[in-house]
């Protein structure tokens, strides 16, 4: 289970596995976690009983993850104070949502998917995570879908430096980058096109053959003239 979690999860959350429920326990109280995936099914202390304890001195969002699919298990679960319960087998897309729905009920709308602030302006264009919008100075503004938003932030984070095709493909529907599948290169295309009426620009993100995608600064001049600077506020 953590090697599978470490596939989906890795490219987009840094992920810590505790060995114990003491260690994760520990690891909350230093506040050092923002989110628990605790499996159900543990040897010696159970994952219930470790939610239980959790709970009793943490908000931290929390979601368990079992084989036991009964009513009577998941309702248990969600009464020790899961936020959230799965059932293997799980699809990653599903996961990965649940995780953000819980981060976003937890966490006050100040921050940015991963920790990063609430808006990244670059290039003149202000990018709003929560309500997936890219504004312009002049006031004008397009409207991001989800999987364009989960690029944009993956390549924000990167800022100037190419992120690997397989990353970006896993983000996107959990599969590793095939010249076959031309989904990420439709949500590119979308991108890119939405930057061109927003920003003039097109060339915000840069491609890289056989590589990956990075989103970039525009050198002067490339943009109706207009100087150009990167920000992220505090």
């Amino acid at each position: 289970m953590r090697n599978l979690l470490s596939k989906i999860l890795a490219p987009e959350f840094k992920l810590w596995f505790a060995s114990s429920g003491m260690q994760l326990r520990s690891a909350i109280e230093k506040k050092s976690v923002d989110l628990v995936l605790l499996d159900v099914l543990l040897p010696g202390e159970d994952g219930v009983a470790i939610a239980k304890s959790i709970r009793a001195r943490s908000d931290v969002p929390l979601i368990l993850i079992s084989g036991l699919s009964s009513s009577e298990s998941i309702t248990t679960g969600l009464n020790v104070g899961a936020d959230d319960y799965v059932t293997k087998p799980f699809q990653a897309p599903i996961l990965r949502a649940r995780m953000i729905n819980a981060l976003r009920r937890a966490k006050p709308l100040t921050n940015g998917p991963a920790g990063q602030p609430r808006h990244l302006t670059i290039n003149g264009c202000t990018i709003d995570w929560w309500s997936q919008t890219v504004t312009n100075a002049a006031g004008a503004t397009v409207k991001l879908t989800e999987k364009e938003l989960q690029l944009l932030a993956a390549l924000a984070r990167e800022m100037g430096n190419a992120v690997d095709l397989n990353i970006l493909s896993r983000l996107l529907n959990g599969q590793e980058w095939s010249p076959l599948n031309r989904c990420l290169d439709v949500h590119i295309c979308h991108l890119r096109k939405k930057f061109k009426v927003i920003a003039g620009n097109s060339r915000m993100i840069a491609s890289f053959r056989g590589i990956g995608y990075a989103l970039k600064t525009i050198q002067p001049g490339d943009l109706r003239g207009q100087p150009l600077t990167v920000s992220v506020p505090v």
